[in-house]
């Protein structure tokens, strides 16, 4: 009786969610799916014959080249960002709360910036009178073209990406009870055995959290692909 009064509840709370997907995701990727089997016209949205034209290009040699590099890009970018957002997930899951809380104000603020104003900041990093060529300049050395390369696409895609690998890992780390690593000293594990393990268990747990931060960086990569094609 209890679990049947709480039902509408429920669906009264997601319905509005439900909603928003209904006609803000799944009605454009039907729309799009509706004008893939149409012929594409320079004047009109689309001719009224159907066709499976537009499927077979995918086999082209320039589309597998394109999907290639965007798997590239996605799987780089998920590397880079467990390399650099798994040490700082365990750091802030084990910091004391007030680090705890200046760390992820500022890991979280980035996020408050639109992403066209932080890829505007790595061209003005990045770019050939950029801060990174003016200090190579300054040491003597020759300038190196970073913008518009597969290597700035990675870095604008870690900087958005690194976030949303480091909460998951963080709450996953945070579940596991420091007393356990404690004990494991206590028991005779020396400490490099003890972070190991502290480093295996995380990452299990926060398996679906790096599938989604995964599927995001190559959705991402996907669009930075054509961009840099």
């Amino acid at each position: 009786m209890e679990g049947a009064r709480t039902r509408p509840i429920w669906a009264f709370l997601t319905g509005p969610y439900a909603v928003f997907l209904l006609f803000l995701l799944l009605v454009p990727f039907a729309n799009v799916a509706m004008y893939s089997i149409h012929p594409y016209s320079p004047t009109k949205v689309f001719l009224p014959e159907l066709t499976l034209d537009n499927y077979r290009k995918i086999f082209d040699l320039y589309y597998v080249r394109l999907f290639g590099r965007t798997l590239r890009l996605g799987l780089i970018t998920t590397a880079v960002c467990v390399v650099l957002g798994y040490p700082l997930a365990y750091f802030l899951a084990r910091a004391m709360p007030r680090v705890q809380a200046l760390c992820l104000f500022l890991l979280i603020m980035p996020l408050m910036v639109s992403a066209v104003i932080r890829v505007f900041g790595w061209i003005v990093i990045l770019g050939r009178k950029g801060l990174v060529n003016q200090a190579l300049v300054a040491l003597g050395l020759e300038p190196v073209k970073l913008l518009y390369s597969e290597t700035a696409v990675v870095i604008g895609l870690v900087n958005i990406f690194v976030p949303f690998m480091v909460l998951p890992i963080m709450a996953s780390i945070e579940r596991i009870s420091p007393s356990l690593e404690e004990a494991a000293q206590n028991l005779g594990a020396s400490g490099e055995h003890v972070a190991r393990d502290a480093k295996r268990r995380p990452v299990k747990l926060a398996s679906s959290g790096l599938k989604s931060a995964h599927a995001g960086a190559d959705g991402c990569a996907s669009i930075d692909g054509y961009e840099v094609a």
